[in-house]
Protein backbone atom coordinates (compact mmCIF):
# COMPACT_ATOMS: atom_id res chain seq x y z
CA UNK A 1 0.00 0.00 0.00
CA UNK A 2 0.90 3.74 -0.65
CA UNK A 3 0.94 5.56 2.11
CA UNK A 4 1.67 9.69 2.29
CA UNK A 5 5.05 10.86 5.02
CA UNK A 6 2.96 13.25 7.00
CA UNK A 7 6.08 15.09 7.48
CA UNK A 8 7.46 15.40 3.55
CA UNK A 9 3.83 14.50 2.17
CA UNK A 10 5.40 12.40 -0.50
CA UNK A 11 4.17 9.05 -1.23
CA UNK A 12 5.99 6.01 -0.03
CA UNK A 13 5.20 2.01 -1.08
CA UNK A 14 5.13 0.24 1.99
CA UNK A 15 4.18 -3.48 3.11
CA UNK A 16 0.01 -3.70 3.09
CA UNK A 17 -1.53 -5.74 6.17
CA UNK A 18 -3.62 -8.65 5.84
CA UNK A 19 -7.00 -9.14 7.12
CA UNK A 20 -6.84 -11.99 9.41
CA UNK A 21 -3.73 -10.58 11.22
CA UNK A 22 -4.08 -10.17 15.01
CA UNK A 23 -3.63 -7.03 16.79
CA UNK A 24 -0.59 -8.61 18.57
CA UNK A 25 1.31 -9.81 14.80
CA UNK A 26 4.12 -8.70 13.58
CA UNK A 27 3.81 -6.70 10.47
CA UNK A 28 6.16 -4.65 8.48
CA UNK A 29 3.41 -1.91 7.75
CA UNK A 30 4.39 0.99 9.47
CA UNK A 31 1.79 2.69 12.10
CA UNK A 32 -0.83 4.74 10.14
CA UNK A 33 -3.88 7.13 10.12
CA UNK A 34 -6.36 5.98 7.87
CA UNK A 35 -8.65 9.31 6.65
CA UNK A 36 -12.83 8.50 5.96
CA UNK A 37 -14.54 11.26 4.17
CA UNK A 38 -16.99 12.16 1.84
CA UNK A 39 -15.55 13.00 -2.36
CA UNK A 40 -16.68 16.31 -3.69
CA UNK A 41 -16.06 17.45 -7.57
CA UNK A 42 -13.60 14.95 -9.18
CA UNK A 43 -11.95 18.05 -10.31
CA UNK A 44 -11.72 19.18 -6.78
CA UNK A 45 -9.88 15.81 -5.34
CA UNK A 46 -6.44 15.38 -4.97
CA UNK A 47 -5.57 12.28 -6.82
CA UNK A 48 -2.43 9.95 -7.24
CA UNK A 49 -1.44 11.46 -10.54
CA UNK A 50 -1.02 14.61 -8.61
CA UNK A 51 0.45 13.70 -5.70
CA UNK A 52 3.42 12.18 -8.38
CA UNK A 53 3.57 14.51 -11.25
CA UNK A 54 1.85 17.73 -10.14
CA UNK A 55 2.58 18.34 -6.32
CA UNK A 56 1.79 22.14 -6.55
CA UNK A 57 -1.56 21.79 -8.86
CA UNK A 58 -2.51 19.57 -6.47
CA UNK A 59 -2.10 21.73 -3.28
CA UNK A 60 -4.10 24.16 -5.17
CA UNK A 61 -6.96 22.10 -5.18
CA UNK A 62 -9.62 22.24 -2.39
CA UNK A 63 -9.29 18.84 -1.61
CA UNK A 64 -5.80 19.13 -0.31
CA UNK A 65 -6.86 20.75 3.09
CA UNK A 66 -8.32 17.78 4.47
CA UNK A 67 -4.91 15.63 3.44
CA UNK A 68 -3.27 19.00 5.26
CA UNK A 69 -5.06 18.25 8.40
CA UNK A 70 -4.49 14.81 8.38
CA UNK A 71 -0.86 14.99 8.19
CA UNK A 72 -0.87 17.72 10.82
CA UNK A 73 -3.02 15.83 12.98
CA UNK A 74 -0.89 12.38 12.56
CA UNK A 75 2.50 14.30 13.34
CA UNK A 76 0.35 15.46 16.82
CA UNK A 77 -0.58 11.83 17.53
CA UNK A 78 3.25 10.17 17.51
CA UNK A 79 2.25 8.83 13.91
CA UNK A 80 4.67 9.13 10.54
CA UNK A 81 2.11 7.80 8.10
CA UNK A 82 -1.28 8.77 6.47
CA UNK A 83 -3.34 7.06 4.20
CA UNK A 84 -6.05 8.56 2.26
CA UNK A 85 -8.09 7.08 -0.93
CA UNK A 86 -7.75 9.90 -2.93
CA UNK A 87 -4.49 10.17 -4.03
CA UNK A 88 -2.95 6.81 -2.57
CA UNK A 89 -4.59 4.78 -4.97
CA UNK A 90 -3.46 4.64 -8.97
CA UNK A 91 -7.06 4.64 -10.16
CA UNK A 92 -6.12 4.39 -13.94
CA UNK A 93 -4.67 0.95 -13.50
CA UNK A 94 -7.70 -1.67 -12.51
CA UNK A 95 -5.16 -3.77 -10.97
CA UNK A 96 -3.98 -1.61 -8.62
CA UNK A 97 -7.70 -0.30 -7.67
CA UNK A 98 -9.23 -4.15 -8.01
CA UNK A 99 -6.53 -5.10 -4.97
CA UNK A 100 -7.05 -1.96 -3.06
CA UNK A 101 -10.40 -2.03 -2.60
CA UNK A 102 -10.50 -5.87 -1.71
CA UNK A 103 -7.90 -4.85 0.85
CA UNK A 104 -9.96 -2.09 1.82
CA UNK A 105 -11.60 -3.34 4.85
CA UNK A 106 -8.17 -4.29 6.46
CA UNK A 107 -6.51 -1.45 5.55
CA UNK A 108 -8.71 1.04 8.11
CA UNK A 109 -9.19 -2.19 10.56
CA UNK A 110 -5.57 -2.07 11.01
CA UNK A 111 -4.75 1.62 11.23
CA UNK A 112 -3.28 3.54 14.26
CA UNK A 113 -6.40 5.76 13.72
CA UNK A 114 -9.20 6.74 11.68
CA UNK A 115 -10.24 10.24 11.30
CA UNK A 116 -13.22 11.12 10.42
CA UNK A 117 -13.67 14.72 8.76
CA UNK A 118 -17.39 15.99 8.01
CA UNK A 119 -17.22 18.74 5.39
CA UNK A 120 -20.92 19.58 6.17
CA UNK A 121 -20.53 20.04 9.74
CA UNK A 122 -19.08 23.01 11.35
CA UNK A 123 -17.74 23.44 14.45
CA UNK A 124 -19.50 26.52 15.11
CA UNK A 125 -23.36 25.03 14.78
CA UNK A 126 -22.04 21.90 16.53
CA UNK A 127 -23.86 22.08 20.11
CA UNK A 128 -23.54 18.16 21.18
CA UNK A 129 -24.29 15.31 19.66
CA UNK A 130 -28.01 16.07 18.78
CA UNK A 131 -26.87 18.79 16.73
CA UNK A 132 -29.25 18.79 13.22
CA UNK A 133 -26.15 19.18 11.42
CA UNK A 134 -24.11 16.66 12.55
CA UNK A 135 -27.06 14.27 12.33
CA UNK A 136 -27.59 15.06 8.33
CA UNK A 137 -24.11 14.72 7.81
CA UNK A 138 -23.87 13.26 4.07
CA UNK A 139 -20.91 11.13 5.70
CA UNK A 140 -23.95 8.62 7.04
CA UNK A 141 -25.24 7.93 3.83
CA UNK A 142 -22.42 6.71 1.32
CA UNK A 143 -22.13 3.17 1.29
CA UNK A 144 -17.78 3.47 1.60
CA UNK A 145 -18.23 5.07 5.06
CA UNK A 146 -20.09 1.92 6.38
CA UNK A 147 -17.16 -0.22 6.59
CA UNK A 148 -14.96 3.35 7.40
CA UNK A 149 -16.91 3.35 10.58
CA UNK A 150 -17.00 -0.36 11.74
CA UNK A 151 -13.80 -1.46 10.71
CA UNK A 152 -11.27 0.98 12.69
CA UNK A 153 -10.31 0.24 16.55
CA UNK A 154 -9.98 4.10 17.38
CA UNK A 155 -11.62 6.81 15.66
CA UNK A 156 -12.16 10.58 16.42
CA UNK A 157 -14.37 13.27 14.53
CA UNK A 158 -13.06 16.20 13.08
CA UNK A 159 -15.48 18.87 11.73
CA UNK A 160 -15.28 21.10 8.33
CA UNK A 161 -12.49 23.32 10.28
CA UNK A 162 -10.60 20.18 11.60
CA UNK A 163 -12.10 21.23 15.22
CA UNK A 164 -12.56 17.58 17.50
CA UNK A 165 -15.71 16.45 18.82
CA UNK A 166 -15.39 13.09 19.94
CA UNK A 167 -14.77 9.79 19.61
CA UNK A 168 -16.68 7.00 17.97
CA UNK A 169 -16.84 5.25 21.77
CA UNK A 170 -18.33 9.14 22.75
CA UNK A 171 -20.86 9.26 19.90
CA UNK A 172 -21.56 5.71 19.77
CA UNK A 173 -25.35 6.00 21.23
CA UNK A 174 -25.76 8.64 18.76
CA UNK A 175 -24.50 7.26 15.37
CA UNK A 176 -26.54 4.08 17.05
CA UNK A 177 -29.58 5.99 16.37
CA UNK A 178 -28.07 7.48 13.03
CA UNK A 179 -27.31 4.60 11.36
CA UNK A 180 -29.33 1.71 13.01
CA UNK A 181 -26.53 -0.52 14.00
CA UNK A 182 -26.45 -1.51 17.25
CA UNK A 183 -23.79 0.49 19.59
CA UNK A 184 -21.85 -2.57 20.44
CA UNK A 185 -20.77 -3.03 16.69
CA UNK A 186 -19.82 0.29 16.30
CA UNK A 187 -17.27 0.45 19.40
CA UNK A 188 -16.25 -2.87 18.54
CA UNK A 189 -17.63 -4.69 21.65
CA UNK A 190 -19.07 -7.11 19.25
CA UNK A 191 -17.21 -8.32 16.22
CA UNK A 192 -19.39 -7.66 13.14
CA UNK A 193 -19.13 -11.41 12.33
CA UNK A 194 -21.66 -11.96 14.69
CA UNK A 195 -24.10 -9.51 13.35
CA UNK A 196 -26.28 -11.96 11.04
CA UNK A 197 -26.32 -11.66 7.12
CA UNK A 198 -29.58 -9.90 6.88
CA UNK A 199 -28.33 -7.71 9.72
CA UNK A 200 -25.49 -6.37 7.70
CA UNK A 201 -26.84 -5.62 5.06
CA UNK A 202 -29.54 -3.78 6.68
CA UNK A 203 -27.01 -1.25 7.95
CA UNK A 204 -26.47 -0.12 3.89
CA UNK A 205 -30.05 0.07 2.88
CA UNK A 206 -30.10 3.41 3.05
CA UNK A 207 -27.07 4.27 1.78
CA UNK A 208 -25.83 5.19 -2.33
CA UNK A 209 -22.94 4.84 -3.56
CA UNK A 210 -22.10 7.33 -7.03
CA UNK A 211 -21.46 3.53 -9.76
CA UNK A 212 -23.98 1.20 -9.07
CA UNK A 213 -21.25 -1.41 -8.59
CA UNK A 214 -19.64 0.13 -6.08
CA UNK A 215 -22.95 -0.73 -3.91
CA UNK A 216 -21.65 -4.32 -4.02
CA UNK A 217 -17.94 -3.63 -3.59
CA UNK A 218 -18.14 -1.40 -0.24
CA UNK A 219 -19.58 -4.27 1.59
CA UNK A 220 -16.76 -6.98 0.44
CA UNK A 221 -14.97 -6.69 4.06
CA UNK A 222 -18.10 -6.71 5.93
CA UNK A 223 -18.48 -10.10 4.82
CA UNK A 224 -15.27 -10.94 4.61
CA UNK A 225 -15.22 -11.97 0.97
CA UNK A 226 -13.32 -10.90 -2.00
CA UNK A 227 -14.56 -11.24 -5.47
CA UNK A 228 -12.82 -9.49 -9.08
CA UNK A 229 -14.42 -5.89 -9.88
CA UNK A 230 -15.84 -5.70 -13.09
CA UNK A 231 -17.03 -1.76 -13.97
CA UNK A 232 -20.08 -1.67 -16.02
CA UNK A 233 -21.86 -5.26 -15.14
CA UNK A 234 -24.22 -2.76 -13.26
CA UNK A 235 -26.95 -4.87 -10.39
CA UNK A 236 -24.68 -8.01 -11.31
CA UNK A 237 -22.24 -6.89 -9.14
CA UNK A 238 -24.74 -7.14 -5.78
CA UNK A 239 -26.15 -10.80 -6.72
CA UNK A 240 -21.90 -12.09 -7.33
CA UNK A 241 -21.64 -10.66 -3.77
CA UNK A 242 -24.35 -12.43 -2.53
CA UNK A 243 -23.26 -15.64 -4.14
CA UNK A 244 -20.25 -15.18 -2.61
CA UNK A 245 -21.43 -14.71 1.07
CA UNK A 246 -23.84 -18.26 0.02
CA UNK A 247 -20.30 -19.84 -0.83
CA UNK A 248 -18.83 -18.99 2.84
CA UNK A 249 -21.85 -19.01 4.90
CA UNK A 250 -24.52 -20.81 5.84
CA UNK A 251 -26.57 -18.00 7.76
CA UNK A 252 -29.75 -18.01 5.91
CA UNK A 253 -31.08 -15.20 6.35
CA UNK A 254 -29.41 -13.86 2.80
CA UNK A 255 -32.74 -14.86 1.70
CA UNK A 256 -34.71 -12.76 4.48
CA UNK A 257 -35.49 -9.95 2.64
CA UNK A 258 -38.70 -7.95 1.06
CA UNK A 259 -38.35 -6.18 -2.30
CA UNK A 260 -38.39 -2.99 -2.34
CA UNK A 261 -41.59 -1.05 -3.86
CA UNK A 262 -43.94 -2.76 -6.46
CA UNK A 263 -42.90 -5.83 -8.33
CA UNK A 264 -44.51 -6.54 -11.58
CA UNK A 265 -43.59 -9.88 -11.66
CA UNK A 266 -46.57 -12.62 -11.14
CA UNK A 267 -44.39 -15.33 -11.81
CA UNK A 268 -42.14 -14.53 -9.24
CA UNK A 269 -38.16 -13.03 -8.76
CA UNK A 270 -34.71 -14.60 -8.00
CA UNK A 271 -33.73 -16.15 -4.09
CA UNK A 272 -31.27 -13.62 -4.31
CA UNK A 273 -32.03 -9.08 -3.28
CA UNK A 274 -31.22 -6.45 -6.23
CA UNK A 275 -29.75 -4.38 -3.63
CA UNK A 276 -29.05 -3.79 0.06
CA UNK A 277 -32.36 -1.58 0.17
CA UNK A 278 -34.44 -4.95 0.11
CA UNK A 279 -32.82 -5.78 3.56
CA UNK A 280 -34.45 -2.23 5.02
CA UNK A 281 -36.60 -4.13 7.07
CA UNK A 282 -34.29 -7.21 7.91
CA UNK A 283 -31.97 -5.59 10.57
CA UNK A 284 -33.58 -8.04 13.55
CA UNK A 285 -33.46 -11.38 11.66
CA UNK A 286 -31.07 -13.66 13.21
CA UNK A 287 -29.59 -17.07 12.51
CA UNK A 288 -31.61 -20.23 14.60
CA UNK A 289 -30.61 -23.78 14.88
CA UNK A 290 -33.85 -25.96 14.46
CA UNK A 291 -32.22 -28.86 15.07
CA UNK A 292 -31.68 -30.77 12.02
CA UNK A 293 -28.30 -30.92 9.74
CA UNK A 294 -29.39 -30.08 6.10
CA UNK A 295 -27.34 -29.33 3.47
CA UNK A 296 -26.04 -25.72 3.30
CA UNK A 297 -27.53 -23.54 0.37
CA UNK A 298 -24.86 -23.38 -2.80
CA UNK A 299 -24.51 -21.83 -5.85
CA UNK A 300 -25.56 -23.93 -9.15
CA UNK A 301 -25.82 -22.89 -12.91
CA UNK A 302 -29.44 -23.00 -12.13
CA UNK A 303 -29.81 -21.26 -9.25
CA UNK A 304 -29.70 -21.67 -4.84
CA UNK A 305 -29.70 -24.67 -4.89
CA UNK A 306 -30.49 -25.56 -0.94
CA UNK A 307 -32.80 -28.23 1.35
CA UNK A 308 -35.33 -27.47 3.11
CA UNK A 309 -38.87 -28.39 4.34
CA UNK A 310 -41.99 -26.73 2.61
CA UNK A 311 -45.36 -27.14 2.98
CA UNK A 312 -48.75 -24.96 2.39
CA UNK A 313 -49.28 -22.48 4.77
CA UNK A 314 -52.94 -20.91 6.01
CA UNK A 315 -53.40 -17.92 7.78
CA UNK A 316 -56.50 -15.37 8.08
CA UNK A 317 -54.94 -12.91 6.05
CA UNK A 318 -53.36 -14.87 2.93
CA UNK A 319 -55.35 -17.61 2.66
CA UNK A 320 -55.16 -21.10 2.14
CA UNK A 321 -52.59 -23.23 0.18
CA UNK A 322 -49.83 -20.62 -0.05
CA UNK A 323 -46.53 -22.27 -0.56
CA UNK A 324 -43.53 -21.43 2.22
CA UNK A 325 -39.89 -23.19 2.04
CA UNK A 326 -39.03 -23.03 5.82
CA UNK A 327 -35.83 -20.71 6.80
CA UNK A 328 -33.39 -21.49 9.65
CA UNK A 329 -33.88 -17.90 10.77
CA UNK A 330 -36.38 -15.94 13.11
CA UNK A 331 -37.20 -12.36 14.34
CA UNK A 332 -34.84 -11.54 17.42
CA UNK A 333 -37.86 -11.01 19.39
CA UNK A 334 -39.46 -13.69 18.35
CA UNK A 335 -38.40 -17.34 20.25
CA UNK A 336 -41.62 -19.24 19.06
CA UNK A 337 -41.35 -18.55 15.22
CA UNK A 338 -39.09 -19.65 12.37
CA UNK A 339 -39.65 -17.32 8.86
CA UNK A 340 -41.19 -19.17 5.68
CA UNK A 341 -39.98 -18.17 2.19
CA UNK A 342 -43.42 -17.54 0.20
CA UNK A 343 -42.71 -19.46 -3.05
CA UNK A 344 -44.27 -20.61 -6.22
CA UNK A 345 -43.43 -23.72 -8.99
CA UNK A 346 -41.62 -22.75 -11.54
CA UNK A 347 -41.06 -26.35 -12.80
CA UNK A 348 -42.16 -29.52 -10.78
CA UNK A 349 -40.18 -32.12 -12.15
CA UNK A 350 -37.03 -30.23 -11.70
CA UNK A 351 -37.96 -28.88 -8.22
CA UNK A 352 -37.32 -25.32 -9.28
CA UNK A 353 -39.64 -22.73 -7.21
CA UNK A 354 -39.18 -18.31 -7.58
CA UNK A 355 -39.61 -16.61 -4.96
CA UNK A 356 -43.08 -14.99 -4.52
CA UNK A 357 -42.83 -10.98 -5.54
CA UNK A 358 -46.36 -10.52 -4.30
CA UNK A 359 -46.59 -11.70 -0.52
CA UNK A 360 -43.95 -11.09 2.54
CA UNK A 361 -41.91 -13.20 4.77
CA UNK A 362 -44.31 -15.45 6.58
CA UNK A 363 -43.82 -16.00 11.08
CA UNK A 364 -44.50 -20.19 11.06
CA UNK A 365 -44.80 -20.79 14.99
CA UNK A 366 -42.93 -23.11 16.55
CA UNK A 367 -45.81 -25.80 17.69
CA UNK A 368 -46.25 -25.88 13.45
CA UNK A 369 -43.03 -26.40 12.09
CA UNK A 370 -41.89 -28.56 15.08
CA UNK A 371 -44.30 -31.24 14.79
CA UNK A 372 -43.87 -30.79 10.64
CA UNK A 373 -40.16 -31.64 11.19
CA UNK A 374 -41.05 -35.01 13.04
CA UNK A 375 -43.47 -36.30 11.40
CA UNK A 376 -41.79 -35.93 8.26
CA UNK A 377 -39.44 -37.19 6.04
CA UNK A 378 -36.29 -35.40 5.10
CA UNK A 379 -36.51 -31.71 3.76
CA UNK A 380 -36.56 -31.86 -0.56
CA UNK A 381 -33.48 -30.51 -2.30
CA UNK A 382 -35.00 -27.59 -4.28
CA UNK A 383 -33.57 -25.20 -6.46
CA UNK A 384 -34.41 -21.12 -6.16
CA UNK A 385 -34.53 -19.75 -9.62
CA UNK A 386 -35.26 -16.33 -10.97
CA UNK A 387 -38.01 -16.99 -13.56
CA UNK A 388 -36.46 -14.36 -16.24
CA UNK A 389 -33.62 -16.62 -17.05
CA UNK A 390 -35.57 -19.57 -16.76
CA UNK A 391 -34.94 -19.81 -20.29
CA UNK A 392 -31.18 -19.90 -20.39
CA UNK A 393 -31.59 -22.39 -17.63
CA UNK A 394 -33.14 -24.48 -20.14
CA UNK A 395 -31.33 -23.51 -23.31
CA UNK A 396 -32.64 -26.69 -25.48
CA UNK A 397 -35.58 -27.71 -23.54
CA UNK A 398 -39.00 -26.38 -24.16
CA UNK A 399 -41.36 -26.97 -21.18
CA UNK A 400 -44.77 -26.95 -21.11
CA UNK A 401 -45.73 -28.22 -24.39
CA UNK A 402 -47.92 -30.40 -26.67
CA UNK A 403 -46.18 -33.41 -28.41
CA UNK A 404 -48.35 -35.77 -30.33
CA UNK A 405 -47.56 -39.30 -29.85
CA UNK A 406 -49.85 -41.70 -31.82
CA UNK A 407 -52.08 -40.71 -34.70
CA UNK A 408 -54.82 -43.17 -36.15
CA UNK A 409 -53.36 -45.57 -38.42
CA UNK A 410 -56.25 -45.92 -40.61
CA UNK A 411 -56.38 -44.45 -44.18
CA UNK A 412 -52.41 -44.65 -44.16
CA UNK A 413 -52.31 -42.95 -41.07
CA UNK A 414 -52.31 -39.08 -40.44
CA UNK A 415 -49.92 -36.41 -40.04
CA UNK A 416 -50.46 -32.68 -39.03
CA UNK A 417 -51.40 -30.34 -42.06
CA UNK A 418 -51.44 -26.66 -40.17
CA UNK A 419 -51.74 -25.40 -37.16
CA UNK A 420 -53.10 -21.91 -35.75
CA UNK A 421 -51.10 -19.79 -34.10
CA UNK A 422 -48.84 -20.72 -36.40
CA UNK A 423 -45.75 -19.49 -34.51
CA UNK A 424 -46.43 -22.23 -31.95
CA UNK A 425 -46.15 -25.23 -33.74
CA UNK A 426 -42.30 -26.22 -34.41
CA UNK A 427 -42.95 -28.69 -37.05
CA UNK A 428 -39.07 -29.96 -37.25
CA UNK A 429 -38.70 -30.83 -33.17
CA UNK A 430 -42.86 -31.88 -33.85
CA UNK A 431 -44.28 -30.01 -31.02
CA UNK A 432 -46.55 -27.15 -29.98
CA UNK A 433 -44.89 -25.04 -27.68
CA UNK A 434 -47.14 -22.67 -24.59
CA UNK A 435 -43.97 -20.21 -24.77
CA UNK A 436 -43.18 -21.70 -21.41
CA UNK A 437 -46.98 -22.01 -20.15
CA UNK A 438 -47.59 -18.46 -20.85
CA UNK A 439 -49.61 -18.96 -23.82
CA UNK A 440 -53.38 -20.71 -22.27
CA UNK A 441 -55.18 -20.15 -25.23
CA UNK A 442 -56.23 -22.76 -27.35
CA UNK A 443 -54.36 -24.07 -29.96
CA UNK A 444 -55.32 -26.10 -32.90
CA UNK A 445 -54.19 -28.50 -35.54
CA UNK A 446 -55.64 -29.94 -38.68
CA UNK A 447 -55.07 -33.83 -38.68
CA UNK A 448 -55.03 -35.11 -42.64
CA UNK A 449 -55.27 -38.89 -43.81
CA UNK A 450 -52.44 -40.32 -45.92
CA UNK A 451 -54.78 -41.08 -48.44
CA UNK A 452 -57.98 -40.36 -49.76
CA UNK A 453 -61.40 -41.29 -48.18
CA UNK A 454 -61.41 -39.81 -44.59
CA UNK A 455 -62.54 -36.76 -43.16
CA UNK A 456 -60.23 -34.43 -41.74
CA UNK A 457 -59.58 -33.96 -38.27
CA UNK A 458 -59.29 -30.39 -36.14
CA UNK A 459 -57.37 -30.91 -32.46
CA UNK A 460 -57.64 -28.52 -29.82
CA UNK A 461 -54.66 -28.21 -27.23
CA UNK A 462 -55.55 -26.23 -23.99
CA UNK A 463 -53.52 -25.84 -20.42
CA UNK A 464 -55.99 -24.56 -17.69
CA UNK A 465 -54.32 -23.36 -14.56
CA UNK A 466 -54.68 -25.92 -11.85
CA UNK A 467 -54.37 -23.46 -9.41
CA UNK A 468 -55.03 -20.24 -9.16
CA UNK A 469 -52.25 -19.81 -6.48
CA UNK A 470 -49.96 -21.55 -8.46
CA UNK A 471 -47.91 -20.03 -11.55
CA UNK A 472 -46.93 -22.61 -12.73
CA UNK A 473 -50.04 -25.64 -11.84
CA UNK A 474 -51.51 -26.68 -15.39
CA UNK A 475 -53.97 -29.08 -16.25
CA UNK A 476 -54.43 -30.05 -19.84
CA UNK A 477 -57.15 -30.43 -21.55
CA UNK A 478 -57.57 -32.21 -25.50
CA UNK A 479 -60.66 -32.60 -27.74
CA UNK A 480 -61.21 -33.60 -31.03
CA UNK A 481 -63.36 -32.73 -34.10
CA UNK A 482 -63.95 -33.24 -38.04
CA UNK A 483 -62.95 -30.81 -39.94
CA UNK A 484 -66.01 -29.17 -42.06
CA UNK A 485 -66.62 -31.08 -44.92
CA UNK A 486 -66.19 -29.10 -48.44
CA UNK A 487 -63.28 -26.98 -46.53
CA UNK A 488 -59.75 -26.26 -47.55
CA UNK A 489 -56.96 -28.52 -45.42
CA UNK A 490 -55.13 -25.89 -46.06
CA UNK A 491 -56.90 -23.00 -44.15
CA UNK A 492 -57.88 -23.76 -40.67
CA UNK A 493 -61.61 -21.89 -39.77
CA UNK A 494 -63.04 -22.10 -35.93
CA UNK A 495 -66.19 -20.98 -35.85
CA UNK A 496 -67.41 -21.98 -31.93
CA UNK A 497 -70.59 -23.63 -33.08
CA UNK A 498 -68.22 -27.57 -33.43
CA UNK A 499 -68.93 -30.35 -30.89
CA UNK A 500 -66.03 -31.25 -29.61
CA UNK A 501 -65.08 -34.74 -28.45
CA UNK A 502 -62.54 -36.71 -26.00
CA UNK A 503 -64.65 -39.36 -27.62
CA UNK A 504 -65.76 -38.97 -31.23
CA UNK A 505 -68.40 -41.69 -32.95
CA UNK A 506 -67.23 -42.37 -36.40
CA UNK A 507 -69.81 -44.57 -37.74
CA UNK A 508 -69.33 -47.99 -36.18
CA UNK A 509 -66.22 -46.89 -34.63
CA UNK A 510 -65.17 -44.35 -32.16
CA UNK A 511 -62.19 -41.95 -32.19
CA UNK A 512 -60.60 -40.89 -28.88
CA UNK A 513 -58.04 -38.46 -27.46
CA UNK A 514 -56.17 -38.62 -24.29
CA UNK A 515 -53.45 -36.65 -23.31
CA UNK A 516 -50.73 -37.32 -20.41
CA UNK A 517 -47.91 -35.60 -18.57
CA UNK A 518 -44.41 -36.63 -19.26
CA UNK A 519 -40.45 -35.09 -18.58
CA UNK A 520 -39.36 -35.59 -22.38
CA UNK A 521 -34.95 -35.28 -22.09
CA UNK A 522 -35.86 -32.66 -19.18
CA UNK A 523 -38.85 -30.84 -20.31
CA UNK A 524 -42.20 -30.81 -19.14
CA UNK A 525 -44.51 -31.96 -21.84
CA UNK A 526 -48.08 -33.01 -22.55
CA UNK A 527 -47.62 -36.22 -24.79
CA UNK A 528 -51.31 -36.20 -26.85
CA UNK A 529 -52.66 -40.03 -28.09
CA UNK A 530 -55.84 -40.41 -30.82
CA UNK A 531 -56.30 -43.53 -31.25
CA UNK A 532 -59.47 -45.77 -32.67
CA UNK A 533 -62.13 -47.69 -30.86
CA UNK A 534 -64.26 -50.10 -31.94
CA UNK A 535 -68.16 -49.92 -30.47
CA UNK A 536 -70.18 -46.83 -30.44
CA UNK A 537 -69.31 -44.69 -27.23
CA UNK A 538 -69.79 -40.80 -27.05
CA UNK A 539 -67.53 -38.60 -24.68
CA UNK A 540 -68.32 -34.94 -25.35
CA UNK A 541 -65.41 -32.31 -24.27
CA UNK A 542 -65.73 -30.00 -21.83
CA UNK A 543 -65.79 -26.22 -23.42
Amino acid sequence: MRLINASTCRLEDHPSPSYNEGSNSQTSTPPYAILSHTWGAAHEEVNFQDFLYSPDRGQSKPGFTKIRYSCEQALRDGLRYVWVDTCCIDKSSSAELSEAINSMYAWYLHSAVCYVYLADVSRVSFNGADDPQFRRSRWYSRGWTLQELLAPKRMQFYSSQWLPFGSKEDLAITISEITGIDAAFITGEKDIMEASVAQRMSWAANRQTTRTEDVAYCLLGLFDVNIPLIYGEGRKAFIRLQEEIIRKSEDQSIFAWTPDGNISQDIGIGALAESPGWFRTSGDIVPCDIGDAWDPPSVTSRGIHIQAPRWHVKTSTEGAGLRHVLLKCRRQDDLFGVLGLPVRVVQHNNAMYARDSQRRLATIEHSRWRDKLKNSSAPEKIYLVDPSNIRSINSNQRECGFVIRRLPGNYGGYGVSIAQPSELWAKKEGFFSTDGGRYQEPIYAVLIPKKLGANCLILRMRLHKANPDDQWSFLPRCAITLAPSGGSVGRLEIHGKEDWYELMPLGYHSMGVSVEEQLLFGSRMFVVDIEESFGWRVTKAAT
